[in-house]
């Protein structure tokens, strides 16, 4: 399994690329920002397409296009479009604890009701240390919200809830997939997503260019180059390393931990992007942040420690 771990790390250290690349393009919408990180993502997976398994990866995508269309929508685009407006209407604070708080607890409890890996008394040590974590990293931040913000958000609660089920449904899905189909490669299965990445992402541009021709920014002949460097090198980053590259790292652990134990790695997107974000503004970590990416860290160790159900009856 320590294999699995490393990779499981190393995803969510290209994942947490996400909190901190838009920092690089105020100028450019979250949608703009998520139209060119996918777009991007989906011309990797063209390239890699059309230079390497052309044959392998259109007989997967014919075979398993509606799958993966599900896929996309729930885990990428359904998930996105739901954080941004529940975030509007909860705060960013109480929203990025709900989510960072929510999915990986929520994609370990669905995993694991499942496969039955571990007993759900067995987790609970690491997955109350790991919700306990993320609570003090944003506490500085609850703390800082005014009652009337806490009291009339829950609405945005409800869609950042929906969006973390959407997401927890994703890898769990994508796990068992890739065990059940062990002819499916992770990389072949990274571009089939990128593929229908970049098919959506057509779509919606088209609809907001028909919708309001002004809506993306970088078609401005005002803005400046400088600006358009920054958003193709924020889009390329997002798109190879917070996408395609988090995908394929991700759907190569899915084979190698169980999912219930794996879910539980999501809290560590946040942890890497806190600490990116922190190297940006140049900026040391609070007592708060210390102490729960501590807890963190902490509850990660505990499940590395527990032994399968199905290993132990062998």
């Amino acid at each position: 399994m320590g294999k699995g771990i490393f990779l499981g790390i190393l995803a969510m250290a290209f994942f947490g690329l996400a909190f901190v690349m838009p920092l690089f393009t105020p100028s450019f919408s979250a949608i703009e920002i998520a139209i060119g990180r996918y777009t991007v993502y989906g011309l990797i997976s063209l390239f890699i397409l059309l230079s390497s398994s052309f044959k392998e990866t259109k007989a997967v995508f014919l075979q398993h296009w509606q799958f993966a269309t599900a896929l996309v929508l729930s885990g990428y685009i359904a998930y996105y479009f739901l954080i941004v407006l529940g975030m509007r209407y909860a705060g960013a604070s109480l929203g990025t604890l709900v989510n960072g708080g929510l999915l990986p607890i929520a994609a370990s409890i669905y995993a694991n009701l499942r496969s039955k890996d571990f007993s759900m008394l067995s987790l609970l040590p690491s997955l109350c240390l790991v919700f306990f974590g993320l609570g003090v990293v944003h506490w500085e931040d609850i703390r800082s919200a005014s009652i009337e913000e806490l009291a009339n958000s829950y609405f945005g609660i409800g869609l950042v809830v929906v969006a973390v089920c959407g997401w927890a449904w994703f890898s769990v899905q994508n796990s068992f997939f890739l065990k059940q189909h062990r002819h499916v490669s992770p990389s072949v299965w990274s571009c089939v997503l990128g593929l229908v990445c970049l098919l959506i992402c057509i779509g919606i541009s088209i609809a907001a260019l028909l919708w309001n021709p002004e809506s993306l920014r970088i078609l401005d002949l005002d803005t400046s180059t400088h600006e358009l460097k920054m958003f193709l090198f924020t889009s390329l980053v997002l798109g190879l390393g917070g996408s395609w590259i988090t995908t394929f790292l991700w759907n190569k652990a899915s084979t190698l931990i169980p999912m219930s134990v794996l879910g539980q790695f999501i809290a560590l997107e946040g942890v890497f992007g806190l600490t990116y974000i922190l190297l940006f503004n140049q900026e040391f970590p609070s007592i708060f942040q210390i102490i729960g990416v501590s807890c963190i860290l902490a509850g990660l160790s505990l499940s590395f420690q527990l032994k399968p159900q199905k290993e132990a009856l062998v």
